[in-house]
């Protein structure tokens, strides 16, 4: 994957949302993790950022690749799937669970 746009926008738009989220931690005692938050800290005036850009890369490239099974999965699912979830059509059994009171 080639990274597109600009490489402050791009770690921005990936990183700042998840880091105000609360969806991104690091481990305590990670390697590299104190370098990481100081580029995090110094962005965009730190003198690198390399770190943080190869982590903004990643983070797109997952959302891709998980966007991208999810989105299989539901135009082709697996003969599990239909197994586990049925097909879409409703038919006699689907109505009389619905008319079951709970």
């Amino acid at each position: 994957m080639k990274p597109s746009g600009e490489k402050e926008s791009r770690i921005k738009s990936t990183l700042q949302p998840r880091y105000s989220g609360g969806v991104m931690y690091h481990e305590v005692n990670g390697n590299n993790v104190k370098e990481l938050e100081l580029e995090l800290i110094k962005f965009p005036n730190g003198k690198h950022d390399d770190m943080i850009d190869a982590l903004a890369s990643c983070v797109a490239m997952a959302n891709i690749e998980s966007y991208q099974k999810e989105t299989d999965a539901v135009e082709n699912p697996s003969e599990m799937d239909k197994q586990i979830f049925g097909d879409d059509e409703p038919d006699e059994e689907d109505e009389q669970l619905l008319d079951t009171p709970y």
